[in-house]
């Protein structure tokens, strides 16, 4: 048993507790996956310092999991999404050197976003959305390397065969473009985003944000953020998806956008957005769903969530 290395029990209907004599022992474990059963408790994860893929998502868990980033240093994706945590995101999240996905989506975390993240400078993927989080969006995100540089899953993770081509079971969820989609093998390498949506996020949208050149999806629907879409979002080079709406922006829709030449999902619509539409360039292609409601455009429009709740498996 200790010399496994990959443990899937995903998708049964397993209850109870994880067993301390699998989390707390020193195994030989790199993938724990034992999403979408019914598990509860509080688990401890320690001493697993060959782990690196660590999905919990879709379960009854409601306290806190307590992971030890120095017990966990090859720690590079976790996702706790879909469960029932309740609680403030701690203000010290542990920062875990080389984590890459982190989904904590459809819980019920509240208070700010912890500024700790942004010391987790390899991080490709970032869903915090579906939660209760208020308070502003930091502007240090900026500082995450992955975001702004070019880079590739493959530099720290483990598990490539020697032809370079990524293990299939390795796979996340991440809502972009729309859609719910699973990205795995090369899609996998180089899916960069952040999701916010759903949340209380109040203030204005920071100009760092524009910093973030090789990211492809940024979602910040349905919340309260106000002031200005940032004029360097014009750096966004590589972005793919850009979700804005539902929120409390003001002003013009700026020319630059026009310039984002792999914009394929875009949405500023029920905002307090003012001014001419810039249909040129590319972004005539999308239609005015993208713009209407309060933007001098009404519309009976039903709105659409920006994102999908996440739940846990019927707990």
């Amino acid at each position: 048993m200790w010399q496994l290395e990959v443990l899937d029990l995903s998708n049964n209907t397993l209850t109870g507790e994880v067993s301390n004599g699998l989390s707390q022992n020193k195994t030989f474990l790199s993938q724990l996956i034992l999403s979408n059963n019914k598990l509860r408790g509080m688990p401890i994860f320690s001493k697993m310092d060959r782990l690196v893929d660590l999905h919990l998502g879709g379960n009854c868990f409601t306290k806190p999991i307590i992971i030890n980033a120095s017990s966990v240093p090859s720690l590079h994706m976790m996702d706790l999404s879909g469960n029932y945590l309740l609680g403030y995101l701690p203000n010290h999240l542990p920062v875990f050197p080389n984590l890459g996905v982190l989904h904590l989506r459809g819980n019920y975390f509240f208070g700010q976003i912890p500024k700790s993240l942004c010391q987790m400078t390899k991080l490709h993927t970032l869903d915090l959305s579906n939660n209760h989080l208020s308070g502003s969006i930091p502007s240090c995100l900026n500082s995450i390397t992955s975001w702004k540089e070019k880079s590739e899953l493959q530099e720290f993770l483990p598990y490539f065969d020697q032809g370079g081509e990524m293990d299939g079971e390795v796979k996340i969820i991440f809502f972009t473009k729309g859609n719910m989609h699973t990205y795995e093998g090369d899609p996998l390498r180089y899916m960069t985003g952040i999701d916010l949506s759903n949340n209380q996020l109040t203030g204005q949208i920071p100009i760092e944000i524009g910093d973030l050149r090789e990211l492809h999806s940024l979602n910040l629907s349905n919340n309260f953020l106000s002031g200005h879409i940032p004029e360097s979002f014009q750096n966004l080079e590589q972005l793919e998806s850009l979700d804005l709406s539902h929120n409390k922006l003001e002003g013009r829709i700026p020319h630059q956008i026009t310039k984002l030449n792999f914009l394929k999902t875009f949405s500023v619509a029920f905002n307090n957005l003012s001014g001419r539409i810039p249909y040129e360039d590319h972004l005539i292609t999308f239609d005015n769903s993208s713009y209407i409601a309060r933007i001098g455009v009404k519309s009976t429009t039903e709105s659409l969530m920006g994102a999908l709740i996440g739940v846990g498996s019927g707990c």
